[in-house]
């Protein structure tokens, strides 16, 4: 009599585990295509930046003389209310551990990057042309606030791609020039208009 009751409890059991696990399936299944469909209540469209960022990679791919490499290019997405506004790309260089290069690839709206090259401290700002594209020179030395000499170029490749060139430690502003002689401006502009 106990081994029944133990034997239709064990059943119970096993029959609501199933029962379980197919109500879990069956929700992952409802999730997934509800994921596919456009949310239609989100405040905005869901758009992305059309670029391929393998793409955009393949135009930092370069190589500084003097300077390592530090890892892979990180890929950063940039999401505002549920759209996608933008996508970062850094590559990293150091020299003797000291000095530190990254050049920052920025493929977003127009109006995203209006709204980064507003926020750029005009104070110690300089135009500066580079290829042929409108940049600006920013350099700021060891202060209260800033601990290393720190310089930084930017350059408005399109009205959708902006290159930021920063330098850690870096003296000679000539290094972040030359570094941003190597990339492939033009072909970059032509893949992000």
């Amino acid at each position: 009599m106990l081994k029944k009751l133990i034997l239709k409890t064990r059943e119970a059991r096993n029959q609501i585990c199933r029962s379980v696990s197919i109500i879990i399936s069956m929700l992952a299944l409802v999730l997934f295509l509800f994921s596919s469909i456009p949310n239609i209540w989100a405040d905005q469209p869901t758009q992305s930046v059309p670029r391929s960022a393998n793409d955009l990679v393949k135009i930092l791919d370069i190589q500084i003389p003097g300077w390592k490499r530090v890892g892979n290019p990180t890929i950063n997405p940039i999401i505002e209310k549920k759209e996608q506004i933008a996508l970062q790309i850094i590559v990293g260089f150091t020299k003797q551990g000291i000095e530190a290069l990254d050049i920052d690839l920025m493929d977003a709206k127009k109006d995203t990057l209006d709204k980064v090259l507003a926020k750029i401290p005009r104070g110690d700002a300089e135009p500066i042309q580079v290829k042929g594209f409108e940049g600006i020179k920013l350099s700021s030395s060891p202060s209260v606030y800033e601990e290393n000499y720190k310089s930084r170029l930017y350059i408005k490749v399109s009205d959708q791609c902006l290159v930021i060139i920063n330098g850690t430690e870096i003296m000679d502003f000539d290094v972040l020039l030359k570094a941003a002689n190597l990339l492939d401006l033009q072909k970059l502009a032509t893949l992000t208009k």
